[in-house]
């Protein structure tokens, strides 16, 4: 799960603003992991 994670990080963090975007992806895995549950 890590490794995926990181990748995602990574793939979002290239906009104007790579604070947002990390917030962003960071909030997309949480769901990911609470549809999971």
């Amino acid at each position: 799960m890590e490794a995926a994670g990181s990748k995602l990080l990574v793939l979002g963090i290239d906009g104007a603003d790579p604070l947002a975007e990390l917030q962003g992806d960071i909030q997309g895995i949480i769901g990911v992991l609470a549809g999971k549950e």
